[in-house]
């Protein structure tokens, strides 16, 4: 084991950090406070725990942040005092290399984790007659730590939040990421906090029990939170994935674009919508008529079909049945009826040799008028 205080470790850190990260695959490593911190303060050990070093001291004696990220690594493991390292801290060469704690690009074989909490109420926060606020904080790798994230001011002791969430778009490596949830008051005094390793926590609505500076539990004091953890998708990829979750209302969303579509064509179409000033100064949307006045102009073309249309057997003409013959009103057909017999008998005549006669007596009688 080789002993490293915190300016020599922090030096090799930001000259030689994959050769450290070397280092510590075969050989422990302790990291302890400079000297010169007389009044016990501390150094943030998670930029050892980044480069893989087994041991990172701490004064005990000052209850501040770096104590309590500490203590929130090693709460979950039962106790023991030992936690595996990442695997991928003791890769060795090949196609990725060595680990490099600055890398601003995904790492390979892990799939980053996409956090999302909304804060939306606290329980017996305080006994003051004060206004609380939340901060979150996310601790890890150079690109995954984000700080103060902050909610807006809510009456204490059931104060309420109706605010968007609080998200953490990419975490490259979940299993050295820590979450903090730190509540203060007006005057800027820590009310109750609480650091959650990222790779421990459960999605899904949860009550977050408080705790003191000293981590201590705060009795009755927690956080009623919503909390989402999902995997990482690149930009470019989020609607490939959407479509994947859920592919009934994807399909739904696209024919009502489609739909809208439609309309924005027929408008084209039909005419164009103008702003035109009206008289009060307020501009009014009028709809421009186009050149087209023909109506079979305006009428859209039959979009063609992706199906191929079926073979035809027979005719139009078949397909539709025999003609039916035209319908006359019967007035109509009467009169024709009786100046077809009428020029039937004058023809008779002229055959046989007597004068053609035209009167009424030359017709057909009836059958069912009697004759004299």
């Amino acid at each position: 084991m080789s002993s490293f205080v915190e300016d020599k470790g922090q030096n090799f850190i930001k000259t030689q950090a994959r050769d450290f990260v070397k280092y510590t695959q075969r050989q422990n490593s302790r990291i302890y406070p400079n000297g010169s911190r007389i009044n016990s303060s501390n150094y943030m050990p998670q930029i050892f725990w980044n480069v893989g070093c087994q041991m990172v001291a701490l004064n005990y004696q000052t209850s501040d942040l770096p104590v309590q990220l500490n203590q929130a690594k090693y709460e979950f493991n039962g106790g023991t005092g030992f936690i595996q390292k990442p695997w991928v801290m003791m890769r060795e060469g090949g196609g990725a290399g060595i680990f490099n704690p600055f890398t601003q690009s995904k790492l390979e074989d892990v799939v980053p984790a996409r956090l999302s909490i909304k804060i939306i109420s606290g329980s017996f926060l305080t006994d003051k007659r004060t206004n609380c606020i939340v901060e979150a904080e996310m601790y890890g790798l150079p690109a995954d730590t984000v700080r103060h994230k902050y909610t807006k001011k809510a009456a204490a002791p059931h104060p309420f939040w109706n605010e968007p969430p609080f998200t953490f778009k990419r975490i490259l490596l979940p299993e050295l990421a820590i979450l903090r949830i730190a509540v203060f008051d007006d005057d800027r005094e820590l009310v109750g906090q609480r650091c959650l390793p990222v790779s421990h926590i459960r999605p899904g609505f949860r009550y977050i029990p408080l705790r003191d500076k000293h981590n201590q539990p705060l009795p009755m004091a927690m956080l009623f939170v919503n909390i989402k953890v999902e995997d990482w998708v690149p930009n470019e990829m989020e609607d490939v994935v959407a479509m994947l979750m859920d592919p009934i209302s994807f399909a739904t969303k696209a024919l009502e674009e489609l739909a809208k579509g439609d309309d924005l064509d027929d408008l084209g179409e039909e005419g164009t919508e103008v702003d035109n000033p009206g008289t009060d100064g307020v501009p009014q949307t009028t709809l421009k008529p186009s050149g087209r006045t023909d109506p079979d102009q305006r009428r859209r073309p039959r979009r063609p079909s992706l199906l191929p249309r079926p073979p035809r057997t027979c005719s139009p003409l078949q397909t539709r049945g025999p003609p039916r013959p035209p319908r006359f009103p019967r007035y109509l057909l009467r009169r024709t009826c009786r100046i077809s017999r009428t020029r039937y008998r004058v023809s008779t005549e002229r055959v046989r040799g007597r004068p053609p006669s035209l009167s009424r007596s030359t017709r057909r009688p009836s059958r069912n008028r009697r004759s004299s």
